[in-house]
């Protein structure tokens, strides 16, 4: 793994509690999700098998795959998401990758702006928009190359947790600078770094927010709805 310096040691020591509040969402939707899948099954095999045991197994399997394919995929996004989740809302995780992001770049908390910095600080004030939107690629990829270093459970969790926040603000990032490109004909990183950094905790988990409600009563909507296509379709296309 690079050495990224102590910033990132310490972001990654910070994703800790992040990892295990991953891992808790993760557990409960499997458990939600097996609990779900139970009961839809048993309906669904009821309904489709009208006194077959063909159409009844044919019904447990294709309901159960689907239910194996469903909380893959939910248990992993409800992790990801709900991690983040805690780490944005109890910890200012966002804060604090923008601000590792921008250190990449050069920009710091003893970055100054303007004549009061010379030549120094002029270089940080205001760049074009393509230099912007390269140093910023670059610092995340820089960050993302240390993610297959380790292998385990908890590792691969930080991995989608780390990928997950990174590319999320990457986005964000990127269209203030083209907002302040717009604006001002070129971007301030300092002054880009620093309005966000008042609001990217709030606007990242208020954007999860939204879209894990969204994705959980969509996934596991689909998940029923197929079921109950399974119960009345089986008995028309299986004979008896």
């Amino acid at each position: 793994m690079p050495d990224l310096g102590p910033a990132f040691a310490g972001l990654l020591e910070l994703l800790g509690p992040v990892i295990g509040a991953a891992l808790k969402a993760l557990l409960r939707t499997v458990f939600g999700m097996v609990l779900l899948g139970a009961v839809v099954t048993l309906a669904t095999v009821y309904f489709a098998a009208e006194g077959s045991w063909v159409r009844g197994l044919i019904a447990a399997v294709l309901s159960l795959v689907a239910l194996a394919v469903v909380t893959g995929i939910l248990a992993v996004k409800n992790a990801v998401m709900r991690g983040l989740l805690h780490g944005l809302q109890k910890l200012q995780l966002g804060t604090r990758v923008l601000k590792l992001l921008f250190g990449q770049i050069g920009v710091t908390d003893e970055s100054a702006h303007g004549e009061r910095a010379g030549a120094i600080g002029r270089t940080v004030e205001r760049v074009p928009l393509r230099d912007a939107e390269q140093r910023l690629n670059t610092a995340v990829s820089k960050l993302l190359e240390g993610r297959a270093a380790q292998t385990g459970m908890r590792a691969w969790v930080a991995r989608k947790l780390l990928t997950g926040l990174l590319e999320r603000i990457q986005k964000v990032t990127l269209a203030r600078f083209r907002s302040e490109e717009a604006q001002a004909g070129g971007v301030d990183l300092l002054k880009v770094r620093n309005e966000l950094s008042g609001v990217i905790d709030s606007t990242l988990a208020s954007t999860i927010a939204g879209h894990l409600n969204k994705l959980n009563l969509l996934i596991a909507g689909l998940y029923v709805v197929f079921a109950v296509a399974i119960a009345l379709l089986l008995p028309r296309v299986v004979p008896g």
